[in-house]
């Protein structure tokens, strides 16, 4: 699950992901980070605190949510089928100081 996402590994969703990179940000901190499980054809969508700050002002939950925008409305776009899922904690596996947020189920 840690390997990384390059366009020829994500195939037809590489312009939704281009479009998360592309999301704008409080302080430009792009504070996700995306995991594609190839077992599962899942996208795992986690946030990362990066200032404590941005934190208590819930600023990274609204960054993350304008990063799914971005993924889901380019997916359609493209013709992609696929919806969100919140898994519970223990069936997304826990990396570093990451928080799972949502989970992209093509």
């Amino acid at each position: 699950m840690k390997t990384p996402l390059t366009p020829e590994y994500v195939k037809k969703y590489s312009d939704s992901l281009e479009m998360v990179r592309l999301a704008p940000s409080s302080g430009n901190t792009q504070p996700w980070r995306v995991f594609f499980e190839d077992t599962t054809n899942e996208f795992h969508f986690f946030k990362k605190s990066i200032s404590k700050r941005y934190e208590l002002r819930r600023l990274h939950d609204i960054d993350i949510g304008i990063a799914l925008c971005h993924f889901e409305l380019t997916s359609l776009r493209n013709g992609l089928s696929g919806n969100w899922l919140k898994h519970a904690k223990e069936n997304v596996d826990s990396i570093d100081d990451l928080q799972c947020i949502m989970t992209w189920k093509c």
